[in-house]
């Protein structure tokens, strides 16, 4: 009876423990403008790297952060907001791979234009660099700089235009069980 109580005040405990983050990941200084029918976004996620994370790095299992990047136009209608419309997106993929032979990292950007009209769509685009610095690999798996949203069949105007930002960083495990995706997310109005 005693240890069933004891249980039963302790679950709750166990179960929340891992959900809560010590250093939770934070998206700053979120920037956005209107350039040419595009969004220029830039922005970075505060503490996406922890020491867990690095750890997980070291081990040479690659590592995925996923930034997805939307321009929205809010809808209005008189008795009920409606919801957001996606005017564009872009998706950019930061992957980095540690080779502990030669102790370098292998890092990989691709950015895709996600659009409409799927047979019509820019090239994905690629960036490549192997670094020895820990510092650099921070840098290009949590800052974006200037990275363009649009889609080519689709004009950008009006003045409800938002960009939201959503980032993925990679999963993590309740009780070391259950899998979940950590995320952030972030809007601002797009200015010009």
């Amino acid at each position: 009876m005693i240890k069933k109580l004891l249980l039963g005040t302790m679950a709750p405990a166990l179960l929340a423990a891992p959900l809560v983050a010590q250093d939770r990941p934070a998206i700053e200084d979120l920037n956005a403008r209107l350039e040419d029918n595009r969004a220029l976004v830039s922005f970075r996620v505060a503490g996406a790297i922890s020491a867990d994370t690095e750890e997980l790095i070291h081990s040479g299992i690659p590592v995925l952060f996923r930034h997805k990047l939307e321009v929205l136009v809010k809808r209005n209608f008189p008795v009920m907001p409606l919801p957001a419309k996606t005017l564009a997106r872009t998706v950019v993929e930061t992957r980095v791979e540690y080779d502990s032979l030669t102790r370098r990292y292998d890092l990989l950007r691709s950015i895709e234009h996600k659009s409409g009209k799927k047979k019509l769509r820019p090239a994905i685009e690629q960036q490549t660099l192997v670094t020895e610095s820990m510092d650099e690999v921070r840098k290009w798996m949590t800052e974006l700089e200037e990275i363009s949203v649009y889609d080519p069949f689709r004009a950008l105007q009006g003045e409800k235009l938002r960009v939201q930002v959503e980032v993925s960083l990679g999963r993590r495990y309740v009780l070391f069980i259950f899998p979940g995706t950590l995320t952030v997310s972030a809007e601002i109005p797009l200015g010009p």
